[in-house]
């Protein structure tokens, strides 16, 4: 009996290790609006209501700072904080003050500092400065940020100032987030400042550490994330928490998750756990996945004047994979074709294209492919015949207009010797 019993245990364990693994989505209990992208693959794979209009919090500075490398490509340019520069550019609830920065009038600094503090401790004074040397006061920055903003396809965002301090009217989406982070993740420089755990001002000597703590303890390494490795995290009133974070994860692949909205609780802020949740579910739910073999026939079509054949096999040029949840059935992937003949003229080669085969998933598509055929058709013996004969009574009768048009040629010569007085 212990033996049976055993075998049955067997049996179980084993097939159970068989069924796919589905992992579960991420909670969103404790946040309002969160997505995930993977650059490996372009796509967006996870969305929670992605398109709420929010508040942008210090995710505004992110256009800010953009706008600001833009530029100044030279980051090591130093600028002069003249009087004109200084007025309004504290703000209630920073950090520091601006002399803690050495941010002083008449002070000489690098653009380079300007924008590590706003990058690394959400700092308004450098922010603010920036705006005001870009265009000479926040209100034309704002303008400039709106209109960046709409350039790049944000269409559910609105700027109202360049910190992104709370103000009436002011939003963005998660979606339109990703596409000001995707810019900023191709600019090295700026990476280099929003993956490091801390920066020394070359202003003053004075050394920042990172509000993004994932990568840095400013007071606290709870959060620490070694796979994560840059961009932005922040929290004002209206907008919550917020947090714009990449990723390597343990497949290999770099991921950005975007956090708005998230809460306190018990003392913590849920962001980072999203953020988390959000990279490791996006490793291990998603890969790679073969969806079309090029061996799979999808149809056939019509053959004129082929040798024996009257129909040829189509099939995918080659095999295709799609970046996929590793829990998708076969049956919830949709194959679909399009020929752009109604039938081939014989003779062709195998591979000749036809058409295009796609794969969807969910109605959206995930993979094409061109239609080629399986085989090659010679040409049948009557219809080589019949073209041979038309090629020749083609050439026959090339021959016999030339012969004509010479013929007349040599009448209307004799014609005009005999009209031509005699000398």
């Amino acid at each position: 009996m212990k033996k049976l019993l055993s075998l049955l245990l067997l049996t179980v364990l084993l097939f159970s290790a068989a069924l796919p693994c589905h992992a579960a989505e991420p909670s969103m209990a404790n946040t309002e609006s969160a997505l995930l992208y993977c650059f490996h693959t372009d796509s967006t794979i996870f969305t929670h209501r992605a398109d709420k209009p929010l508040p942008p919090g210090n995710t505004a500075q992110l256009m800010t700072v953009l706008l600001a490398l833009e530029a100044y490509p030279d980051l090591d340019t130093a600028v002069t904080l003249t009087p004109e520069l200084l007025p309004g550019w504290y703000v209630e609830g920073d950090y520091r003050t601006p002399a803690d920065y050495g941010f002083r009038k008449n002070a000489s600094v690098s653009v380079r500092d300007l924008i590590a503090a706003t990058v690394i401790e959400n700092a308004n004074c450098s922010t603010l400065l920036l705006a005001s040397l870009i265009a000479g006061n926040k209100s034309d920055f704002t303008v400039k940020m709106n209109a960046r903003a709409a350039e790049l396809g944000m269409v559910n965002t609105v700027y109202q100032n360049p910190t992104g301090t709370d103000s009436e009217g002011a939003y963005t989406t998660a979606n339109d987030l990703m596409l000001l982070a995707k810019l900023l993740y191709t600019k090295p420089e700026f990476m280099a400042l929003a993956s490091a755990p801390s920066f020394t001002l070359a202003s003053n000597g004075f050394t920042m550490y990172t509000r993004n703590y994932f990568i840095g303890k400013w007071y606290t390494s709870d959060y620490l994330y070694s796979r994560a490795n840059g961009m932005k995290a922040g929290y004002t009133d209206k907008a919550g928490y917020t947090l714009v974070a990449t990723a390597t994860e343990s497949d290999g692949y770099s991921y950005l998750a975007i956090v708005l909205g998230g809460k306190e609780i018990a003392f913590r802020n849920t962001s980072y756990a999203t953020a988390k949740a959000l990279f490791q579910w996006g490793a291990s739910a998603f890969s790679y996945r073969e969806v079309l073999s090029s061996a799979t026939l999808i149809t056939t079509i019509p053959v004129e004047n082929g040798d024996g054949v009257s129909r040829v096999s189509l099939f995918p040029k080659e095999s295709v994979s799609a970046y996929l949840k590793k829990d998708i059935a076969e049956n919830e992937l949709t194959v679909n074709y399009t020929l752009h003949t109604d039938s081939l003229q014989a003779p062709f080669d195998k591979g000749t294209a036809v058409g295009e085969v796609t794969v969807s998933y969910r109605g959206e598509i995930v993979a094409t492919v061109p239609l080629v055929t399986g085989n090659a058709v010679t040409l049948s013996q009557n219809a080589a015949l019949r073209d041979a004969t038309k090629t020749a009574l083609k050439w026959i009768g090339i021959a016999l207009l030339i012969l004509l048009g010479l013929v007349l040629l040599r009448y209307l010569l004799r014609i005009l010797q005999k009209k031509l007085p005699h000398t």
